[in-house]
């Protein structure tokens, strides 16, 4: 296993992309980082890049992939990107193409880096960091900061589920060194609003790991599916649980004794929506400031950027014990569920933001509830099949690789 990084914090005036307006940074709490973590397998290798933007689209996705292959061999089907989603981080355009040669640099970096290590897989429960931001109200979906202004949040019922695992593999060297820790936890990485660059509570993650194991370590955020999660906890403290939480299980790792690693994939098409409609009286109704925003996008969208998408799905497994599998949507919470219960691993990493950035994919139960991940524009206007169809998709190929049940 090898590991490269690269710091991908902007210099001088930035603008955080995450809000519904952009703003100047004031300064930076947590660097931006890109990191790629090579595991190789006999003649097989996969790479994971985790990169510290909001999101990274498919077509930067396909550059990326073939630039990578080129340079060092690697299969592009073995190679996953995965976008941290932080809110704090500027616009993927900020980079001006720069990251492609970035990710290149870092991946032929872990290349040189290469060692032998133990793999070991752990997961965990943590709860009271999240909430299902999607709340019930008469029967209809409000998100939760459209009603704080005259109920907290918390007092609605819920409209959907949520995942509080937080599931890890490391890499453990010969001499019994933490070499690094791919994570994956299932919360929208917006638990800061300072103003400043941030990559967010996993760049707190990793700081907070630090500081504890007396060393700099370098940790991979898989980004879990949170498309209707939001943090409950600010950066600190969500950073510091999740770290106390990472350090627990690393005292109890299941050793992956089965070397063997495999590596399947899925590309096929989204159709885009089937009825593209302007939702103006429920948009006027919940969030009547950004009603005029969500006309303008509904009209581009529609212009633009409503005939679908190419989807990449990637699954590598580990022996028989563990599992990562991806894809490029904001997937529901309930969806990335259905995989965790459908795949035959012990340990499933669902990551999303992965390979691409399709917006939120509600279930077709959830968009009959409405609501303002469901409203057609920039951030969501593909098939309302979308997501149950990534769903399925994942649990046959996590099957795929699991093979015949002993």
């Amino acid at each position: 296993m090898g590991l490269g990084t690269a710091d991908i914090t902007p210099e001088g005036q930035v603008y955080i992309a995450g809000n519904t307006s952009p703003i100047a940074a004031k300064g930076v709490d947590f660097p931006l980082e890109a990191k790629a973590c090579v595991i190789a397998s006999g003649d097989t290798k996969a790479v994971f890049i985790t990169l510290d933007t909001l999101k990274y689209p498919v077509e930067l996705y396909e550059e990326a992939r073939a630039a990578i292959e080129k340079e060092t061999g690697i299969p592009g089907e073995n190679i996953m990107i995965t976008s941290s989603h932080t809110h704090s981080g500027p616009h993927y355009s900020t980079y001006d193409g720069e990251l492609t040669g970035v990710m290149v640099n870092a991946v032929k970096d872990a290349l040189k880096d290469l060692e032998p290590c133990r793999l070991g897989a752990a997961k965990t429960e943590v709860t009271g960091l999240s909430h299902n931001r999607r709340l019930l109200v008469d029967g209809e979906v409000w998100n939760d900061w459209m009603v704080q202004m005259s109920q907290p949040w918390n007092f609605y019922p819920s409209a959907g589920s949520l995942d509080p695992e937080l599931t890890l593999i490391a890499a453990i060297t010969e001499e019994g060194n933490i070499k690094t820790v791919l994570w994956n936890y299932a919360c929208h990485a917006n638990s800061g609003n300072t103003g400043n660059l941030s990559a967010d509570y996993p760049g707190r993650v990793q700081a907070y790991l630090s500081e504890k194991l007396g060393k700099e370590i370098k940790t991979l955020y898989m980004t879990g599916p949170s498309g209707d999660v939001n943090p409950s906890n600010g950066t600190e403290s969500m950073g510091n649980k999740l770290g106390d939480a990472i350090i627990s299980c690393l005292r109890d790792l299941t050793y992956i004794e089965d070397t063997e690693m495999k590596i399947e994939n899925e590309v096929f098409e989204i159709p885009g929506r089937e009825d593209p409609v302007f939702n103006e009286e429920e948009i006027a109704e919940k969030w009547p400031d950004q009603l005029e925003g969500y006309r303008s996008s509904f009209e581009s969208t529609k212009k633009y950027g409503s005939k679908g998408s190419v989807c990449y799905l990637n699954a590598v497994s580990f022996g028989k014990t563990a599992v990562i599998v991806s894809n490029p949507g904001e997937l529901f919470s309930s969806l990335s569920l259905d995989i965790k219960n459908g795949s035959p691993f012990a340990y499933t990493l669902v990551t999303e933001q992965t390979n691409g950035a399709l917006g939120y994919l509600p279930t077709v139960k959830d968009f009959e509830l409405k609501g303002y991940e469901t409203w057609f524009g920039e951030h969501s206007n593909l098939s309302k099949q979308a997501g149950e169809k990534i769903a399925e998709t994942s649990v046959k190929m996590t099957e795929k690789l699991y093979g015949t049940k002993e």
